[in-house]
C-alpha cells in the first residue's frame, strides 16, 4: 500500500501550492496576447464617426508610444474618409521581437488624426499587449472571416456599419441596435483557458508518479519520509513549465473599434485661432492691451498706476461659446476682479467674481459658460503691496470650435473646398475634390497616328503582378540609399490600389533603422518598350524632403549597369518646390562619363521647367507625358501643344535611347537631389496615379 505520512502530506501541500501559483501566473491583467518572434500581427480598427453632418478626411494614424518588445509598427490601411454616422476600417501592422519574454507587457498607443469641416482633431487609442506562450488567432470583437476595406459595401440595417464589417466583427447585420464593438471582447491568456485544467492535472499526475516511484525505489531521507519536499516542488515547477510552454501559437489579429471625436465637444484656443483684438481702460509704461494677446510671455499689458477700477476688453470678432480662461498675471495684479461677457461692448454679464488675490506673478484659470463676442477682465481692487496698476503677461481663452460651413458635407469647409458641389459620400482630397473625377487635366484616350500599346488603369484592389514588381529595402548592400543617400525604406505595404487609383504613400515611421518608409514599383521584365508616347496622370505629394518621381530605365541595366542603360525622368519634383516639376535624360557619353540634360537651369543654362501659376501639384491631377522616337525625347505637361523640354537623341553617343525601357514610380525621402526633411512636411504624403498609357 502507498500510505501518506505527515511529512508526505507537507510535501504534497507544497506541490499543490506550486501548481496554484503556476495557474495564477497563467493569468494577468487584461491585455491582448502576442507571441515572441511573430511577424505580420494586425490590429484592425473600425473608426466610428457619430457626427451626423460632418465627414472626416485627411485621416492619419501614428504611433505615440510602443512597448520595447514590438517593432515595425505601421498603418497598412487608412480610409480616405469616414462619412457622418458611419464606420470605416483601418489597420496597423506590427511585429514582436524574437527575444521577447513571456509575461512582458505594455501599451501600444496610437494617435488618430482627422479633419472635418475645417477642424483638425485627434484622439488616442491604447492597445494593451502582453507576450504569451500562446495567442489566439483572433482577439477583440471577432466575428466570421478577416476584416477588409469595403467603403462602398451594403449596410442592410442602416446602422453605419457595412455588412462586411458586421460579419467580421461579430454584430448582427439585420439589427440596427447591434453594431461592431457592442459585444464582449474575445481575448486569450498566457495559456489557452480550455487547456489549463489538462496541464494542471498533467503536472499533478507527474508529481504523484514521481513520488510513488521514488518511494518504491527506497529513495527516502533519514526520517523515512516518502519524498523530500524539494523534489516535490521541482516536479510542480516542471508542471508550471509545461503550462507555460506546451503550446506555440501563430500570428494574431486584434479587432477593435475607436470613436472619432464628437465635433460638438471640440475645444479650441480662441486667442490663437482667431484674430482677437484688445483694448483697455488705460495704458502704462510696459505696453498696450494688444500685448496681452500676442502669444508671448515676454511682453505684457500694464494699466496706468493707482487707478481703480481698471479693465481690459477682448474682442473675438464674432460670438464665441466660451469654455475657459487663463490669466497670467504679473506681480502687480488684482486682488478682486470680475470676468464679464457682452455682445455689444456696453451691457455686461458677470461670469466670474474673484477675491483675495495675492501680490506676485500668478496664473488664474476659470471655467466659463456663455456665448459672447466681448470678454472683459474688470479689476476693482489691487493686491496688497501693489502700489502700481494692473499688469497681465498673457490671456488665453478657450471656446467651442467653430465648425466651418460645409455645404456638400464632404468634410472640407467651403472656405477650402475647390469642388463645392461634390455628390454625397464621395471620397475627396483635402481640397474637397474627388481624385479622378474632379480637378485637374485628363488626357485624351487616343492620338492621331498612335495606337494604345499598353496601359494600366489600376482597376481592382491590388497591384497587377503581370505589370509590376516591388523594390524592397534601402538598396543595400550594393546601392545603399539607392545611390542618392536617400532616407527611406521601401515597403510593399505602402502601395495600395482602390477605386481605380494607385496610391504610393510616404510615412514618417521607424522601420529597420530608417525613419521613413515609402514604395517603389517597376515594370522591369514585364512591360517595356522602345519609342512611343507615355501619359501618366498623377497627383503629387509635397513638403520638404519629398522626392516623387515617374521615370524610366533601360531594360539592359541588369547587365550593363547605370548610366549605360540610360534613364528618362518623365517627371521628378522637389517637395520644397511643390509648384515646379523637372525633366531630364541621363546616359553614358563617349568619354565613358555620366552625362545628363535637364529642364533646370543649373545644368543647361536656361530653366524651362514648368511652374504652376497658382497652387501646387498636390492640389489636383496633372498629366506628365513624353513623346519619344529615334531622334528625340520631348516632354509635355497637361497636353500642351509644344514641349517644354527636348533632348536630341540622334547622336551615336546616346545609343541608350534606341533600346527598350521600363517604368518606375516612387516617392523618395531626402538625398542628394533636395533638402532632407526638416519637420515642416505633414506625413503621410501620397502620390496618386490614375493611369499610365503607352501609345506607339
Amino acid at each position: 500500500m502507498f500510505t501518506l505520512n505527515e511529512k508526505f502530506c507537507g510535501s504534497f501541500v507544497t506541490a499543490i501550492s506550486a501548481l496554484i501559483i503556476s495557474a495564477l501566473l497563467s493569468f494577468s491583467a487584461f491585455a491582448y496576447d502576442v507571441e515572441s518572434d511573430s511577424t505580420g500581427n494586425v490590429i484592425y480598427v473600425l473608426l466610428d464617426n457619430q457626427n451626423a453632418g460632418a465627414v472626416y478626411h485627411s485621416i492619419s494614424i501614428s504611433v505615440s508610444s510602443a512597448p520595447a518588445f514590438i517593432n515595425g509598427v505601421s498603418a497598412s490601411l487608412i480610409p480616405e474618409t469616414v462619412p457622418g454616422q458611419a464606420m470605416r476600417l483601418a489597420a496597423v501592422d506590427f511585429n514582436v521581437n524574437s527575444n521577447a519574454v513571456v509575461g512582458q507587457s505594455g501599451d501600444l498607443v496610437l494617435q488618430i488624426g482627422a479633419v472635418a469641416a475645417g477642424n483638425s482633431v485627434s484622439t488616442s487609442m491604447v492597445v494593451p499587449l502582453e507576450v504569451a506562450a500562446s495567442a489566439q488567432a483572433a482577439q477583440g470583437h471577432v466575428g466570421t472571416g478577416i476584416p477588409y476595406a469595403d467603403p462602398d459595401g451594403v449596410d442592410t440595417d442602416g446602422d453605419g456599419a457595412n455588412d462586411s464589417a458586421e460579419i467580421t466583427f461579430g454584430s448582427d447585420l439585420n439589427d440596427a441596435s447591434s453594431i461592431p464593438g457592442d459585444g464582449s471582447i474575445i481575448s486569450s491568456v498566457n495559456v489557452p483557458l480550455m487547456l489549463l485544467p489538462f496541464y494542471w492535472l498533467a503536472g499533478l499526475g507527474l508529481t504523484v508518479v514521481a513520488m510513488r516511484s521514488l518511494r518504491l525505489s527506497k529513495l527516502t531521507d533519514q526520517s523515512g519520509s516518502a519524498l523530500p519536499a524539494t523534489l516535490v516542488f521541482l516536479s510542480a515547477i516542471a508542471a508550471l513549465m509545461i503550462s507555460l510552454y506546451a503550446h506555440a501559437g501563430a500570428t494574431t489579429r486584434i479587432q477593435l473599434t475607436a470613436s472619432l471625436p464628437d465635433l460638438s465637444s471640440i475645444e479650441t484656443e480662441i486667442t490663437a485661432t482667431q484674430a482677437v483684438t484688445a483694448t483697455a481702460s488705460s495704458t502704462g509704461g510696459a505696453g498696450g492691451a494688444n500685448l496681452a494677446v500676442d502669444g508671448s510671455m515676454a511682453t505684457r499689458w500694464e494699466s496706468q498706476h493707482g487707478i481703480d477700477p481698471s479693465w481690459i476688453v477682448l474682442d473675438f470678432g464674432s460670438q464665441v461659446d466660451l469654455t475657459s480662461i487663463s490669466i497670467f498675471w504679473e506681480a502687480a495684479n488684482a486682488a478682486n476682479y470680475q470676468i464679464q461677457g457682452s455682445n455689444n461692448n456696453a451691457s455686461w454679464t458677470t461670469l466670474i467674481s474673484e477675491t483675495g488675490g495675492q501680490f506676485g506673478d500668478r496664473t488664474d484659470t476659470h471655467a466659463l459658460n456663455g456665448s459672447y463676442r466681448y470678454l472683459r477682465i474688470y479689476g476693482t481692487a489691487r493686491s496688497s503691496g501693489n502700489m502700481w496698476g494692473y499688469s497681465i503677461w498673457e490671456i488665453v481663452v478657450y471656446g467651442q470650435a467653430v465648425l466651418g460651413t460645409d455645404t456638400d458635407n464632404d468634410g472640407v469647409a467651403d472656405s477650402q473646398d475647390a469642388c463645392a458641389n461634390t455628390p454625397q459620400n464621395t471620397v475627396v482630397g483635402a481640397n474637397g475634390c474627388e481624385p479622378g473625377v474632379f480637378g485637374g487635366y485628363d488626357a485624351p484616350t487616343s492620338y492621331p497616328g498612335y495606337t494604345l500599346a499598353w496601359s494600366d488603369e489600376f482597376n481592382g484592389n491590388q497591384l497587377d503582378a503581370n505589370n509590376w514588381t516591388h523594390e524592397i529595402g534601402t538598396g543595400c548592400p550594393n546601392l545603399c540609399g539607392w545611390g542618392n543617400n536617400e532616407l527611406q525604406y521601401y515597403r510593399a505595404e505602402n502601395t495600395s490600389v482602390a477605386n481605380g487609383l494607385l496610391t504610393i504613400e510616404a510615412r514618417e515611421e521607424s522601420y529597420f533603422g530608417r525613419d521613413y518608409t515609402s514604395s517603389r514599383i517597376k515594370s522591369q521584365g514585364k512591360q517595356f518598350f522602345t519609342y512611343g508616347r507615355v501619359d501618366v496622370r498623377a497627383i503629387l505629394p509635397e513638403g520638404t524632403g519629398l522626392w516623387p518621381a515617374i521615370w524610366m530605365l533601360g531594360e539592359s541595366i541588369s547587365t550593363v549597369g547605370w548610366p549605360r542603360s540610360g534613364e528618362i525622368d518623365i517627371m521628378e519634383m522637389r517637395g520644397n518646390e511643390p509648384n515646379k516639376v523637372l525633366a531630364a535624360g541621363h546616359w553614358l557619353n563617349a568619354s565613358n562619363n555620366h552625362q545628363y540634360y535637364s529642364s533646370e537651369s543649373i545644368w543647361n543654362g536656361s530653366d524651362v521647367s514648368p511652374v504652376l501659376a497658382s497652387g501646387t501639384f498636390a492640389d489636383e491631377f496633372h498629366v506628365f507625358s513624353i513623346v519619344w522616337d529615334a531622334n528625340s525625347i520631348s516632354w509635355y505637361l497637361d497636353g500642351a501643344t509644344q514641349p517644354f523640354h527636348v533632348l536630341d537623341t540622334s547622336p551615336s553617343s546616346l545609343s541608350e535611347f534606341q533600346e527598350n525601357f521600363f517604368l518606375l514610380f516612387n516617392i523618395a525621402i531626402g538625398g542628394n537631389f533636395l533638402p532632407n526633411p526638416n519637420g515642416t512636411a505633414q506625413f503621410p504624403q501620397k502620390m496618386i496615379i490614375d493611369y499610365v498609357r503607352v501609345y506607339q
